[in-house]
């Protein structure tokens, strides 16, 4: 089995210069752990994961009052908080060398390229759903 055969197509995306409140709104909205950041033209440049804005965003403001912290959610950007170069696979990556890359380096997701463009994500879940399918 391929990774093209378990992950979710269409990941969510926000450019590099989103501000942090976007990007928090985004995940809460769609229940999400992660988000990816892409150039224009659909390139990986980065993720944010739920743990990125906890320990970059949320705890270091958390000393400020709701208005500041507001603010400053609104004008730090996706970019500052995102995770660069995260472990990616392709489409062709055997399923198995994928999920022994999620348990290795205890990662909640990976992220899909083909030619440096994100194509899908492959996700804890997904591993799920093929258990359940198998099962």
């Amino acid at each position: 089995m391929r990774v093209r055969d378990w992950m979710t197509t269409d990941p969510r995306t926000v450019g590099p210069t989103a501000p942090v409140d976007e990007v928090v709104g985004l995940m809460h909205d769609g229940s999400m752990r992660h988000l990816f950041v892409v150039d224009d033209g659909g390139h990986l440049l980065g993720l944010i994961s739920e743990r990125d804005l906890l320990g970059r965003a949320l705890g270091p403001l958390s000393w400020l009052t709701d208005d500041e912290r507001d603010q400053a959610l609104h004008e730090l950007l996706a970019r500052e908080v995102m995770t660069e170069e995260p472990d990616t696979v392709t489409p062709d990556t055997r399923l198995a060398d994928a999920a022994r890359l999620l348990r290795d380096r205890k990662h909640g997701c990976l992220p899909v390229v083909d030619g440096g463009r994100l194509v899908g994500v492959l996700t804890e879940h997904d591993f799920v759903r093929l258990a359940a399918a198998e099962g």
